[in-house]
């Protein structure tokens, strides 16, 4: 799935997240995701992108308004293990997870860009 995103030209990023079980931080479960702005889902149709900002979501799973998201399957983290020298910069890394944009088509940048023109 990613190398096809890729190869077709999809803006899109890497989300690893951190869920701790207990305030001391003892057990650690991560997620990953893919994010991409909510212009862009009937390009993503077929890849499993939401919404996710349902107010019955608990704040914390809920999408950033205009950001649609789908859950990696194993073999997609996988391939996208395989693939991130080559494709992909890490753009953050702190105790909340990390991300990762596509070299050639920051995601940062194209939501600027939609942010600005939303103005």
């Amino acid at each position: 799935m990613i190398k096809k995103l890729l190869t077709q030209g999809h803006c899109f990023a890497v989300v690893q997240s951190y869920s701790f079980l207990t305030k001391a931080k003892i057990f650690v479960n991560q997620e990953w995701e893919l994010i991409a702005l909510e212009k862009d889902a009937q390009k993503l149709l077929g890849y499993g992108f939401l919404r996710k900002n349902d107010t019955q979501l608990p704040e914390r799973h809920r999408n950033p308004e205009g950001i649609i998201s789908t859950t990696l399957k194993l073999n997609e983290i996988q391939e996208f293990k395989s693939l991130c020298g080559d494709y992909f910069v890490k753009v953050v890394e702190n105790e909340n997870g990390r991300v990762w944009e596509i070299i050639e088509n920051p995601f940062k940048q194209r939501l600027k860009c939609n942010k600005s023109t939303k103005k």
